[in-house]
């Protein structure tokens, strides 16, 4: 019988320099990597111990379709072999467990898969990562779709006007029926409407006239 192994907890962080500086504080030497991916992922490793990683919302849900879009964590187990994520992925959907990423071959070379446990934690399946299989990795998410990823996933989305700050920029989103309603209300710049459309949402108005 296969023992899954406890091997690796994710952080999903809107900030991730105040999220590395908290952990830091704790004790954690967390790796930036290249620079371009300083925002979206750093690392930590310590012998006998899960490795722990920063990741922001958006390269989240760029390996985990399923993620929620806010911070969270997931705690990610190890098995042998890659045959085995696909056989737990399956055994534990089976018995109830709700599917967020089926099995793939992720490019960092291991087969992964995501599921939620019964209150809705994400668990992550691993196998070891094998050069075999390992791929281009994707380019750094786009601060645009960072941001605008962030505004439109807000639990406020009703009738209420809802203010966020973008860069330089305040804009406001509301509910129109089903749709969102996006206005200026201070600063230059307008609202990646592009980005809310991509996520799924109906846009009305382009954001660039002032409420």
């Amino acid at each position: 019988m296969v023992v899954p192994k406890l091997s690796q907890v994710n952080v999903a962080v809107r900030n991730m320099d105040a999220m590395a500086g908290f952990y830091e504080c704790l004790g954690l030497q967390l790796a930036a990597g290249h620079p371009d991916w300083a925002a979206h992922h750093r690392s930590a490793r310590s012998d006998g111990a899960p490795d722990v990683e920063l990741d922001s919302v958006a390269f989240t849900s760029s390996w985990n379709e399923g993620w929620h879009g806010g911070s969270g964590i997931v705690l990610g187990f190890e098995v042998p072999d890659r045959a085995d994520v696909d056989r737990l992925y399956d055994e534990l959907v089976a018995a109830g467990a709700t599917a967020q990423q089926a099995p793939y071959d992720a490019f960092w070379g291991a087969r992964f898969a995501v599921l939620a446990d019964p209150e809705g934690n994400a668990i992550g399946l691993t196998s070891p990562s094998d050069p075999a299989y390992r791929g281009t990795p994707p380019p750094p998410p786009k601060a645009a779709r960072r941001a605008s990823d962030s505004l439109s996933r807000r639990d406020a989305f009703d009738d209420r006007w809802v203010g966020s700050r973008q860069e330089a920029s305040s804009y406001q989103l509301r509910r129109v029926g089903r749709a969102l309603e996006v206005g200026e209300v201070a600063g230059p710049g307008q609202v990646d409407v592009d980005a809310l459309r991509q996520l799924g949402h109906e846009v009305v108005g382009d954001g660039s006239e002032p409420r």
